[in-house]
């Protein structure tokens, strides 16, 4: 056991042999640690597009607006040349039929508190009219357009953008003589039902309430709805910000479309499509701008989110190319942007943020990227069970497997001794130049400061060598005027004389000086420091030198 002492800390603070090395070792240690730390905090914290994804998809939610009731729709025919809505002339003919409609699209939680953003078309009635009509108008066009070719539908339809400007006209013209009576209700599929079938799906569902929708979307383009669900603890998105997204750049959709549901048995399976923003353009009354993007969707991703490569939601998805031009092999998806919800947001003082679920997705992405199994499962399951319904075991299936493999292979890198094995394995050739040209630098730095410190202690041995010869002299000087002191010839001060100058003109020294000069010489005094004290005494340089001449 060590004796540590005053006496031990005096020499090993006054020992550079002991603590220099001391030193060398701790700041190699830091530089290394901090040369290390953020390759490893980036490798922990930073998500990859699949991790994303896997965060991003139980924010999503599938949203069924069901209408029942009864439509009165007017008869009509379509006349082609020129293009128009013709009814039976002198009647008004409504064909009155009941109705049982159904509305899908998609949507994305914005609160944790089951605030839901996604389409006015969506959520309110207007789409499930105008899907109604829409159905009648192309069943009477394509009985009138069959057969004809396109040289004949040119003579009628200039442009592709004057048959669209007919078919939009066409729906606005018969929903305006059509009569409504609609009971509708608006739900969010429940993402942890097992049931294939729709109707089930809705029974189990949680029904939604419009907190807030824009009932002008047709005119003014912005088409979006804030709704809301009675659950809590939701994985929910955060905004991004949608003047920062520039054509070319790679965006992601999530939604719900429904050519991608092949066989009906994944109604609740949400799909993840890319792409670029392809063009950024003015709406129609030029208020705001529109993303176009290639990302591939269809009927079902209204109301989804685009999202930003870093996981933020920059629009929301509402449109696609119109039939007809479709059919040429163009397909384009529309979104409005993001900012326009910030306000829905805003004017019911909701919150957004990610809440509870996205702070613990990390963390366990982070634990499992460096192979901390035991702490990732447990982050991973407290992260399921904030709210089961909606984050199920299913979202980190391929993490956890891959966890109790290596658990199960004692490869889990959870105690400190694996961990710092495991960061050491891990560190490729660049780091390790890095790392070692730090060190490298430390080390030149330490032996400078060891060659400046000896130099100091060199020149402070000689300083102190140098006051103790100064002091002894002093201490000599004292005892020799002592000494003449004693013997009766004391250091003499200069007195005004009124016959000074005719005695130097006369080459006449002064008596005093003359006696403390010899007497000086007699105990062992110097003519220096004979000379050093006259001056000092206030003697003049002519007196002296006269003096020493005459002694």
């Amino acid at each position: 056991m060590l004796n540590w002492n005053k006496e031990s800390a005096m020499k090993l603070k006054h020992n550079p042999k002991i603590w220099l090395p001391l030193l060398a070792l701790v700041l190699c240690g830091l530089a290394a640690y901090l040369s290390l730390r953020p390759l490893n905090q980036e490798k922990t914290l930073a998500l990859n597009q699949q991790d994303l994804a896997q965060m991003i998809k139980p924010s999503i939610v599938r949203i069924i607006n069901h209408a029942t009731g009864q439509a009165a729709a007017p008869v009509f025919d379509v006349q082609l040349n020129p293009p128009a809505l013709v009814y039976p002339e002198g009647e008004r003919t409504l064909k009155a039929e009941k109705i049982d409609l159904y509305l899908s699209g998609s949507g994305f939680v914005v609160n944790p508190d089951g605030y839901i953003l996604t389409n006015a078309h969506v959520a309110t009635e207007e789409s499930l009219k105008e899907s109604y009509l829409e159905e009648i108008l192309l069943n009477t066009l394509e009985k009138k357009l069959n057969g004809l070719d396109e040289q004949t539908l040119g003579q009628y339809f200039k442009t592709e953008g004057s048959f669209v400007d007919f078919y939009k006209n066409s729906l606005a013209e018969l929903e305006t003589r059509s009569q409504f009576n609609l009971q509708s209700k608006l739900t969010v599929l429940n993402p942890s039902e097992s049931q294939e079938y729709l109707s089930s799906l809705i029974k189990t569902g949680f029904e939604a309430q419009i907190i807030s929708a824009n009932s002008d979307f047709v005119k003014d383009e912005k088409d979006i709805a804030l709704i809301k669900i009675d659950a809590k603890r939701l994985p929910a998105l955060l905004l991004g910000d949608s003047t920062q997204i520039n054509m070319g750049e790679k965006i992601f959709v999530f939604g719900f479309p429904s050519t991608a549901e092949v066989n009906g048995r994944s109604p609740l399976e949400a799909t993840l499509t890319q792409g670029l923003v392809s063009a950024v353009k003015f709406s129609q009354n030029k208020e705001f701008k529109i993303l176009q993007t290639d990302a591939k969707i269809s009927q079902g991703s209204s109301g989804g989110p685009l999202l930003d490569q870093n996981g933020r939601v920059a629009g929301i998805i509402t449109f696609q190319t119109g039939d007809a031009l479709r059919q040429k092999g163009d397909n384009f998806a529309f979104a409005v942007p993001i900012n326009l919800s910030r306000e829905f947001l805003t004017k019911n003082n909701i919150k957004n943020t990610e809440g509870e679920y996205a702070t613990l997705f990390r963390q366990a992405v982070g634990y499992y990227h460096t192979n901390q199994c035991q702490k990732a499962l447990s982050a991973f399951s407290a992260a399921a069970e904030l709210n089961s319904d909606f984050v199920s075991g299913k979202v980190f299936e391929n993490y956890t497997k891959n966890c109790e493999a290596l658990i199960a292979a004692g490869k889990s890198e959870d105690t400190a001794y694996r961990q710092a094995v495991g960061g050491v394995k891990k560190i490729d050739a660049f780091t390790w130049f890095v790392v070692g040209g730090r060190l490298l630098l430390i080390l030149l730095a330490l032996l400078a400061l060891e060659k400046l410190y000896l130099r100091l202690k060199k020149d402070e041995a000689q300083i102190e060598q140098l006051e103790i010869s100064l002091q002894a002299e002093e201490d000599y000087k004292n005892e020799l005027l002592s000494k003449m002191e004693k013997s009766g010839t004391p250091l003499p001060l200069p007195e005004a004389e009124l016959h000074a100058d005719s005695r130097l003109a006369l080459n006449l020294p002064h008596p005093h000086l003359v006696d403390f000069i010899i007497e000086g010489r007699k105990v062992g005094m110097g003519d220096n420091q004979i000379h050093e004290e006259l001056l000092q005494a206030g003697w003049k340089e002519e007196e002296i030198s006269q003096a020493f001449s005459h002694s």
